[in-house]
């Protein structure tokens, strides 16, 4: 069992400061919710999110932190893995049917759809056709499924999924994925539950989302609103979101991969 060792933090951070100065560890800290449960995974996990932002770090996005520095090993003053990151003010955004009220809930999608759009345009490279990485997914699953290791999702489940996705056209695990992935509706306005049609304050959150990418002459704009103004947006979503998603796959393939309406 490794031990964690939070009172070497600052000594261990120095090492990726000036002149290795010793930097004084405030005793409040940022908590995303997460479980603080550290797993053998931890190095791998935390080597994918380094690679990312140092690839972002070479990019003019600037919503993301600097990445100053990391010791992706157990052998160090803290015990366990970490990365530098500079700090970013502000807190955590809080989002529900009923807040933050206009005019600001509709200045925070402006926001976000702009982040979303230009993380696009400056992480966008030509990796060949969407279908090889559509089908090495299903391929993927559906040799898991004949292996008995995904219970509840039949053979032929995979097969209707691989009909229906080679007919189309989420940093800590952050991942370079086609457009028709990175393009969709941020996870937050996507359905809670599959049920249609989406609720009216989602649908009024969509447009607003929508109409500031509008006023973005940009390729990804483009890409992105293509994706997101098709008819059957929430299937699609569904659709895609399945061949990464065990829980969606399953939840479709009960659903006989058709969304039900909601009763009027």
């Amino acid at each position: 069992m490794q031990t964690l060792h939070p009172e070497n933090i600052p000594a261990a951070v120095s090492a990726f400061r000036p002149a290795g100065e010793v930097p004084v560890l405030n005793p409040r800290y940022l908590d995303g919710g997460q479980c603080r449960i550290f797993r053998d995974a931890i190095i791998s996990i935390l080597q994918g999110e380094y690679d990312v932002l140092q690839e972002i770090g070479r990019t003019n996005f600037p919503w993301a932190p600097k990445c100053h520095g990391a010791s992706l090993t157990f052998k160090n003053l803290v015990g366990f893995p970490f990365i530098v990151l500079s700090w970013i003010e502000g807190l955590l955004l809080f989002w529900t049917t009923t807040y933050p009220s206009k005019p600001v809930r509709d200045k925070v999608l402006c926001q976000i759809a702009k982040i979303h759009m230009t993380l696009i345009e400056c992480t966008t490279e030509n990796r060949g056709i969407a279908t090889q990485y559509f089908s090495r997914l299903t391929d993927n699953k559906l040799r898991r499924v004949r292996n008995g290791q995904i219970p509840g999702i039949s053979e032929l489940d995979c097969f209707d999924q691989k009909t229906i996705s080679l007919s189309i056209i989420d940093w800590g695990f952050a991942s370079k994925v086609p457009i028709q992935l990175a393009g969709r509706l941020p996870r937050f306005l996507q359905l809670s539950e599959l049920v249609l049609p989406p609720s009216l304050t989602l649908q009024e959150d969509r447009k607003a989302y929508i109409a500031s990418l509008t006023s973005y002459p940009s390729q990804a704009a483009s890409w992105m609103l293509l994706i997101q103004l098709s008819e059957d947006v929430d299937f699609r979503h569904c659709v895609l979101e399945s061949m990464i998603s065990k829980g969606m796959h399953l939840s479709l393939a009960r659903l006989r991969w058709n969304l039900p309406y909601r009763q009027p």
